[in-house]
């Protein structure tokens, strides 16, 4: 092989190894180095395939759980306005079943005044209630008086407070407060 070096270009990278002469006994080493490197590049490869495989699962599993957590959090709020709702149901159910008892409750205690007894206010507390009306003559407050006390409708009366109305003839005014029922 003949090289001009004013002239001729340098030699090509595979000229240049082809042109190297290695003795014999580095044959079989070189050989080696060279599988080596071989393999090397080749395990580089799998191993970054892995690599971008493991990457991509990665990605579809953090999508996944993205995707389950809005998912969790629209149930979160789907399940707290569920609960307003049943709350709003219960409530409005009491309410339903209620009437029909209270209409009974207020005609039974209606039942016990007599015909010349009003009932101007009645506040009702947790156990007991509060009473105020007029009655003409104080035979007639009598009468009531007997008759909430043997009613089950109403507790006993535990105070009771008689005025003379100074707006209605011979007229009475009256405050009734009942036990406390346990």
């Amino acid at each position: 092989m003949r090289f001009d070096f004013l002239h001729d270009a340098p030699p090509g990278a595979i000229d240049a190894v082809r042109s190297m002469r290695l003795p014999r006994r580095f044959h079989d080493v070189a050989a080696a180095l060279v599988a080596m490197v071989v393999l090397c590049v080749v395990a580089a490869g799998i191993e970054r395939t892995r690599i971008a495989g493991a990457q991509g699962a990665l990605s579809a599993a953090h999508d996944r759980f993205e995707r389950s957590r809005e998912a969790l959090q629209r149930l979160q709020v789907q399940s707290r306005d569920l609960e307003t709702l049943l709350a709003e149901d219960r409530a409005l159910r009491d309410v339903r079943l209620s009437g029909p008892k209270t209409a009974e409750r207020l005609a039974e205690i209606g039942n016990l005044f007599p015909a010349d007894v009003t009932l101007d206010a009645m506040e009702a507390n947790a156990n007991d209630y509060d009473l105020k009306g007029s009655a003409q003559t104080l035979a007639r407050f009598g009468t009531l008086l007997s008759r909430l006390d043997g009613s089950p409708a109403m507790p006993r009366p535990a105070s009771v407070r008689i005025s003379k109305d100074a707006g209605v003839l011979g007229a009475l005014s009256f405050e009734v407060a009942t036990e406390r029922q346990p």
